[in-house]
């Protein structure tokens, strides 16, 4: 399990946004609901690989992964 500090919790409709950070790196979570999180508390994450979608952060375009 990763461990994020959550940074902003933005609804949008029907999801919730997540922007955490890890050490120095950010990203952002979609949730399909709402999410109890506050900015500055620490949450837990566990994820479905397969389900993830990255990117790069320079270009903006998506990272092809091996599948596993």
């Amino acid at each position: 399990m990763l461990t994020a500090g959550v940074v902003v919790v933005e609804p949008t409709g029907a999801d919730t946004e997540l922007f955490l950070k890890i050490g120095e790196t950010r990203f952002t979570v979609t949730l399909r609901g709402r999410a109890s999180a506050k900015p500055g508390e620490r949450i837990g994450l566990n994820y479905d690989t397969g389900a993830a979608h990255l990117f790069d952060a320079e270009n903006g375009l998506r990272l092809d992964l091996p599948a596993s």
